[in-house]
């Protein structure tokens, strides 16, 4: 119990805690509920909705409630709704619109996306814009093995810096560090 979100929700649903309650961080609190695990098993729910963000961010929240809270949910939900409009809109600013529409605009995430884009716009080198994400959204900041709030930084950082280019979006994501693996698999299948 507190190892991972999902060891968590596993051993609360094993004893009778239904979802969402099961992954609530009024029960495991924010730092369990709010790692990065909502945000890595979420694709294929983008994926079985294309162009139907509303579809999307529904199928994303209810899967992410099982074990995620918070942050996560909305984190989740983002990546799925670009995942489903992907399909029929290639713009990544119409994409990161059409996903906050989704989320609460007073979110973690949506200030996130939010301060991201605002360092593209002004930082040319993404190695600036990322120190600028270590120092205001760094692990130092949250608590847990691997928060969702850094890491979901990572991969909208990568995506914007990258610029539509496959090898150099990987590369900028996988560079940042912290969950690679997870970021990278996320910013690749987008």
């Amino acid at each position: 119990l507190g190892n991972s979100a999902e060891h968590t929700a596993y051993l609360r649903l094993k004893a009778g805690i239904d979802a969402p309650h099961s992954g609530s961080s009024a029960l495991n609190g924010k730092v369990i509920s709010e790692q990065i695990g909502a945000q890595i098993f979420i694709d294929g729910f983008g994926l079985v909705a294309p162009a139907q963000p509303e579809l999307a961010a529904q199928l994303a929240a209810s899967a992410a409630r099982v074990s995620h809270d918070g942050e996560a949910v909305y984190a989740a939900q983002v990546i799925a709704v670009m995942l489903a409009m992907a399909f029929v809109e290639p713009d990544l600013d119409r994409l990161l619109d059409a996903a906050l529409g989704f989320i609460p605009d007073t979110c973690l995430i949506a200030q996130v996306i939010g301060d991201v884009r605002g360092w593209h716009k002004t930082e040319s080198d993404w190695r600036t814009a990322f120190a600028h994400v270590r120092g205001k959204y760094g692990y130092d900041r949250y608590g847990g093995v691997c928060h969702v709030v850094p890491n979901h930084a990572v991969v909208i950082l990568g995506l914007l810096y990258g610029e539509g280019d496959f090898h150099r979006t990987m590369t900028i994501t996988n560079t940042c560090g912290w969950d690679t693996d997870c970021n990278a698999a996320t910013v690749g299948c987008l």
